[in-house]
């Protein structure tokens, strides 16, 4: 009886860990820039903004990956030695050449999480980089999925 008790709190705790790695939460960094946005921006789309602006600590560089980037290739962008995961998209802060924040978000490789944040650029690439003044048109939209995301467009030559 115990054995199978301890068996399905297991199954139910492993369970319940990757449903919440699929999640943005509330308290999350993801979730605390996209409650920033809806504060600021109360319309879906177009909303002008500065990143500095809707974090809550001091940085002076940003490293957004996709999962589609390879650890060794997050490493090389940033240039040493992070903690990552393969197949996780990733936001890492840095402020006079040191880590201030490196988060691991949720990740769904099949389709989008509900409250993400996804970063573009002029031109397509898996991983941006943006200095503190970096500026972006916030979007808040489904995409026609039913899933709201947000999307934070560059645009300004503070990001590459």
């Amino acid at each position: 009886m115990h054995k199978a008790f301890a068996t399905t709190l297991l199954l139910f705790a492993v369970g319940s860990s990757g449903c919440n790695r699929n999640r943005v939460s509330a308290s999350s960094i993801e979730g605390q820039i996209g409650h920033a946005i809806e504060e600021r921006c109360p319309k879906t789309t177009d909303c002008p903004i500065r990143l500095r602006d809707v974090t809550s600590f001091d940085w002076d560089k940003m490293f957004y990956f996709d999962y589609a980037v390879p650890p060794a290739e997050r490493e090389k962008a940033v240039g040493f030695e992070l903690e990552t995961e393969e197949f996780s998209r990733q936001l890492v802060f840095l402020r006079g050449g040191s880590i201030v924040r490196n988060d691991l978000l949720p990740t769904d490789i099949e389709r989008p999480i509900k409250n993400e944040i996804v970063f573009e650029s002029e031109k397509p690439a898996y991983w941006i980089t943006c200095d503190n003044e970096a500026r972006f048109t916030a979007t808040r939209g489904d995409g026609g999925t039913g899933i709201v995301s947000f999307h934070l467009k560059s645009m300004s030559d503070h990001c590459r």
